[in-house]
């Protein structure tokens, strides 16, 4: 019995410009790195697994033949180019399927969304709606469910897209992707009833997104993050800034000052009453408090040395925690000292950061004030946090991070937290997947203390 063939591309009426031959005969034009062409193929493949998209099957048929597929021109055996043919077709109509917002037929939705061109929008699209329904899921809501636009929430995200202040300090650029990548993977991650600790998120807080901020240059950049994390802290919130390189600390703690001004009689009026010290604690193998450039430029290695010599960071009131003998200068820890600052060193914590030793190192000293959380990834250890702009081969674990979080989320004066150098382009699906965890426990800790508060 003869087997029957299966009927080609052009005796199903596809044009051949919608066939995978077309399409990979301009594939490189939209894909020029392989490389990152196949970090970016596989994440959204584990993303979607992690989601537990339906038809998983084709997925993983389709990105692995994009992932893999000879350079072009490079030859092909009948068997890769059927599977290449049939993986791509099969993801095809999946996305005609996940991509409810058109009426057309799936021929026509694979027709539309086959195009090359149009392939970076249908991952985005895709995405997105799968993360939307992966919030949503009955019985299972996640921290997309609980997430609305703007800057009315108790908690407000900030993207500080920017890593202009890496490249300026010698280190590598790529933070800028660090919002993009935590929002690809936080709507879909998180349970929003926690079992575990008997909590539900959505009786004790609420999550805004105000999105990114924009400039034409880095200091524009720097302007308007203050003045959004001012508005924020004045109107009650508290904002979550996730970059993006370490030069946001600086535009950060001075918007929480101002902020605090402002709601505290300042010069725009408030409720009255002095306004409280605020304590900074920089989590961090670096110390950062380098002077400006030469011609007066901030960096990421400067944000500390500019709160501290601004006159308003009261002595005793900065702390530098898991720092690194070995990454910081003998002048800077002694430019902290002096300023009245203290460090505790990574090799003092005896490789465990318990709670009794965090809360005697940094709560303690930062007590009845309004308290910045500063914290850069690249002081956990990079077994743990690959996907930052300089990983540290020791430092804290990813447990021990994410009891820090919530412990201070716990914190009655916390006013502003920071999440900086998260860099995608070096590492995009473990790393912002860590930091979504860590904002998670920081929202578990702040619902947890109100829980406390009512029972």
């Amino acid at each position: 019995m003869q087997t029957p063939q299966p009927q080609s591309n052009k005796a199903k009426g596809i044009p051949e410009e919608y066939s995978w031959k077309g399409y990979t005969t301009r594939r490189y034009k939209y894909f020029p790195n392989r490389n990152r062409k196949q970090t970016a193929v596989y994440s959204w493949l584990d993303a979607l697994a992690e989601n537990d998209s339906h038809n998983i099957l084709a997925n993983k048929a389709f990105i692995k033949v994009l992932a893999d597929v000879p350079e072009e021109g490079a030859k092909k055996s009948p068997k890769e180019e059927a599977k290449a043919l049939i993986g791509f077709t099969a993801f095809g109509y999946l996305l005609a399927e996940v991509i409810d917002r058109h009426n057309e037929s799936k021929e026509e939705m694979w027709k539309e969304y086959a195009r090359p061109e149009s392939f970076a929008e249908v991952v985005v699209s895709g995405t997105d709606v799968l993360f939307t329904r992966a919030a949503h899921r009955p019985g299972d809501p996640r921290l997309g469910s609980i997430v609305t636009d703007g800057r009315d929430g108790t908690f407000v995200l900030i993207g500080f897209p920017a890593d202009e202040g890496c490249v300026r300090n010698g280190g590598r650029s790529g933070a800028k992707g660090g919002p993009e990548a935590f929002r690809r993977f936080f709507h879909g991650m998180g349970t929003v009833v926690n079992p575990e600790y008997d909590v539900d998120l959505r009786d004790y807080l609420t999550v805004s997104d105000a999105g990114n901020v924009a400039g034409d240059t880095l200091e524009d950049m720097h302007a308007a993050l203050r003045e959004v994390v001012a508005d924020v802290v004045q109107g009650g919130g508290i904002p979550i800034v996730i970059g993006g390189g370490n030069d946001q600390s600086a535009p950060n703690g001075f918007g929480a000052l101002d902020g605090l001004q402002r709601k505290h009689g300042g010069r725009d009026g408030g409720e009255g009453g002095a306004a409280p010290p605020l304590a900074i604690v920089n989590i961090d193998a670096h110390l950062d408090v380098r002077p400006l450039m030469d011609d007066g430029r901030p960096t990421s290695g400067t944000p500390f040395r500019q709160l501290l010599e601004s006159g308003q960071i009261e002595h005793g009131n900065f702390t530098e925690f898991a720092a690194q003998g070995s990454q910081c200068s003998a002048d800077h820890a002694e430019y902290v000292c002096d300023r009245g600052g203290r460090i505790v060193w990574l090799s003092q914590l005896g490789g465990e950061i318990t709670p009794n030793v965090f809360d005697h190192c940094v709560l303690g000293p930062a007590a009845r004030k309004a308290f910045f959380l500063s914290f850069d990834i690249d002081s956990i250890q990079s077994s743990d946090c690959p996907g930052v702009s300089c990983p540290a081969t020791v430092g804290i674990t990813a447990a021990d991070a994410m009891e820090i979080c919530r412990r201070c989320g716990a914190h009655d004066g916390l006013t502003v937290v920071d999440f900086s150098e998260l860099n995608p382009a070096v590492e995009d699906y473990r790393t912002p997947r860590l930091v979504v965890n860590l904002v998670y426990n920081l929202l578990l800790g702040y619902a947890l203390k109100q829980k406390g508060k009512r029972s």
